[in-house]
């Protein structure tokens, strides 16, 4: 099995302004074929009356309800495994517009043919 940083295969890094009162798409990416990914951390913004939702494969996983800052990111271990996509929704319920970042890291393998 071919092991790659996942940054090689989709971006990785993510950034928006979203609206006071607003819902927003900030990630969108498909794990573009034949990887699968392997997340092992994440690091995201995150301000008063906000937050995260942290989507895989259409399965909601997190409600991030905090600042996790990229020098001290939230660690999976095992990792996190995405075949098909990662999506992150911000709602910024505040009465503020805010910046909102979010950051991936971990590995894409190369899924192998099997002849039965």
């Amino acid at each position: 099995m071919k092991l790659v940083p996942l940054s090689s295969i989709i971006k990785t890094y993510f950034s928006s302004k979203v609206s006071a009162g607003e819902t927003a798409e900030l990630v969108n990416v498909k794990i573009p074929k034949p990887y699968v990914g392997f997340i092992y951390k994440i690091a995201n913004s995150w301000y008063p009356n906000t937050f995260l939702k942290f989507i895989i494969d259409g399965e909601l996983v997190e409600v991030l309800k905090m600042r996790r800052d990229i020098t001290n990111p939230l660690e999976y271990e095992p990792p996190i495994v995405v075949k098909h996509s990662i999506k992150v929704i911000v709602v910024n319920n505040s009465s503020e517009d805010h910046y909102f970042e979010f950051w991936v890291d971990g590995v894409g393998a190369e899924e192998e043919a099997r002849v039965l």
